[in-house]
């Protein structure tokens, strides 16, 4: 009971922080190609976008700091996603890398890009041709340091860099931006529960984690004036609760079966909008077939007219796990995951209808030495 008391007040805390620090300015869209609109992992978009009390490692800095304290060994993650709306060439990245050591911790770096990919006419309200956007990218670059403290609590830390190009851009090419350097926070408090029998395995993870909680701004000049954009501050808290049941799998000596249940709030404190509730389900079969069904209700609107709302979405996805030492007979742990959604786009405001479907594909690659 003083561990499950000690992770809500750490979720409370960080909520009301978050609150008290962002009242005044507002955010107004600047990265949210990243930070908002498209999920680096598949297993998120999957699952309702909620991963802020995952049980794993993967992709875990830019859900939560503290994630990256549940790898072992050296873990890779990379993603590829696309399209964005009308601009079918446009492109996702994602490529994270990070290495754990119990008494040491986690160290880990990641790169996740975007960029327009094509030449796309630019057009005024009047419908009035005012020039072509190509080579136009913006870039997260995230160093992560994490470490289990105590009693199954963890605690992670992200300094980041987030980054604008617009060189090959005639739109924006008169126009300087500045690198914006962020510090994201998170924790993470794991509670393993009583096991009524010996073939199950239950637990409970409590999440909270704020992401550029600094406020960070990128500069920008324009014909000697400057702006400030202010980047997104994104407060994300969550619960999930873990099942395992060994028994006869595909594998010996692991799960016949697993699921894993996630619950998340999302708010972007320095935004009216993007208020978002996430739910998620994922079931595991002989630890290598994955299935997962989520869905998520978010405040949505566009910040210059009187026009908001919520949307809500179901979203789902498959992936798989693949135990290489075992395949390949091989000493050291070494195993590759592989998952894929294939859906609708949301729309982040009520006057912007979905197009084509996007994809994403993630991989990561887990070697204990």
């Amino acid at each position: 009971m003083r561990q499950i008391l000690l992770a809500i007040s750490c979720l409370f805390f960080c909520n009301l922080s978050a609150q008290s620090f962002f009242q005044s300015d507002k955010y107004s869209g600047t990265l949210a190609e990243l930070y908002l609109h498209r999920q680096p992992s598949a297993k998120a978009e999957a699952m309702g976008m909620g991963m802020v009390a995952n049980t794993d490692a993967d992709f875990g800095s830019y859900y939560n700091p503290a994630l990256t304290s549940l790898g072992n060994g050296i873990n890779v993650s990379t993603s590829f996603s696309n399209p964005y709306y009308g601009a079918d060439k446009s492109k996702f990245n994602y490529l994270g890398a990070s290495y754990s050591d119990k008494k040491l911790g986690s160290f880990g770096l990641s790169r996740y890009h975007w960029t327009i990919g094509e030449e796309i006419l630019i057009t005024n309200e009047f419908g009035t041709e005012v020039g072509i956007a190509y080579d136009y990218s913006l870039s997260l670059y995230t160093l992560n340091y994490s470490r289990e403290l105590p009693n199954n609590f963890f605690a992670g830390v992200n300094i980041g860099i987030a980054h604008i190009n617009s060189s090959g851009t005639p739109v924006y090419s008169s126009t300087d931006f500045k690198d914006a350097f962020t510090l994201d926070l998170g924790i993470l408090k794991k509670i393993t529960l009583d096991n009524p029998s010996k073939n199950t395995g239950h637990s409970i993870s409590l999440g909270a984690s704020v992401i550029n909680i600094t406020g960070s701004k990128i500069k920008s000049t324009y014909e000697g004036i400057s702006y400030d954009n202010l980047l997104p501050v994104v407060l994300r808290l969550g619960g999930s609760y873990n099942l395992k049941v060994k028994g006869k799998g595909l594998i010996p000596g692991g799960n016949l079966f697993e699921s894993l249940t996630l619950l998340e709030y999302r708010n972007v404190i320095n935004s009216n909008y993007y208020k978002t509730i996430s739910f998620g389900e994922e079931f595991t079969l002989s630890d290598i077939f994955i299935l997962r069904l989520g869905y998520f209700s978010q405040r949505v609107g566009v910040e210059t007219i009187d026009n908001i709302g919520t949307q809500s979405k179901f979203t789902y996805g498959a992936g798989v796990k693949l135990p290489l030492n075992r395949i390949f007979e091989m000493k050291n742990s070494l195993s590759l995951g592989i998952d894929y959604v294939n859906m609708s786009q949301p729309s982040f405001s009520k006057g912007y209808n979905s197009l084509d479907n996007f994809q994403t594909l993630g991989v990561s690659l887990k070697w204990i030495p």
